[in-house]
């Protein structure tokens, strides 16, 4: 009896980690793609929308279903980790923009900064929102 209670809990945790892995996942790709700019024809309507729309309702479904599984505090600490995970992606690509490119890399000081060069303002502004 205790062995299938323990397994349960076991597997409860394995699905709160992976959902909130995903979660993560889903927020950080949400802001890393946001400055590119999509059409998402409806059929009806032809939507024009950052990419980082696309994952965005992931975001949503994912807490709902923490929420109802695990609770709100669990829920919650799902959500601060996620806003501790961009800062922290936030503090790479700045640390990967301090240092220049070397000449053979395939992706170049220009390219690189062309991608990540409003990371921060995007970042922030979603984080604003976020919290």
């Amino acid at each position: 009896m205790k062995s299938l209670q323990n397994k349960k809990q076991q597997q409860a945790g394995f699905i709160y980690l992976v959902l909130a892995a995903l979660f993560i996942a889903s927020l950080v790709t949400c802001n890393l793609i946001a400055n590119k700019f999509v059409e998402v024809d409806m059929g009806f309507h032809v939507f024009k929308v950052s990419a980082g729309v696309l994952p965005y309702p992931l975001t949503f479904l994912i807490t709902d279903i923490l929420s109802e599984m695990y609770g709100r505090k669990r829920t919650n600490q799902v959500v601060l980790a996620g806003f501790f995970s961009t800062l922290l992606v936030l503090g790479i690509l700045y640390v990967g923009h301090s240092f220049p490119a070397i000449e053979s890399s395939p992706v170049s000081e220009q390219d690189y900064s062309s991608v990540f060069q409003n990371s921060w303002k995007i970042i922030m502004a979603s984080m604003a929102a976020y919290l």
